[in-house]
């Protein structure tokens, strides 16, 4: 994180998955304070990697993350994030025939 605030500005940041080494709520607290250290003044999302979600039974992700598909619009360009790391993309909420 320390290359984050030596490095050029960037306008935001995505996590592509591996957050956490096991689905468990003190992972995730753990990743949350890491975070919250580096104080970053860009929005910071979130994309579910297998550990992230694998042997997820509380649906914890959710929780401390929201959805593990979802979208937002920068610079006027879409990003989609429409899938899950466990799921073939068929079975997603959201597949591709959507777009």
């Amino acid at each position: 994180m320390d290359s984050l605030q030596k490095g050029p500005p960037v306008s935001f940041i995505m996590q592509t998955g591996g957050a956490v080494a096991h689905a468990d709520s003190g992972h995730y607290r753990l990743f949350l304070n890491e975070l919250a250290m580096c104080r970053l003044d860009v929005p910071f999302f979130v994309a579910p990697g297998n550990h992230d979600v694998s042997n997820d039974h509380e649906n914890l992700f959710a929780t401390f993350f929201g959805s593990r598909e979802f979208w937002f619009d920068f610079a006027s360009v879409l990003k989609l994030l429409l899938g899950d790391p466990l799921k073939l993309p068929e079975e997603c909420s959201v597949g591709a025939g959507y777009l």
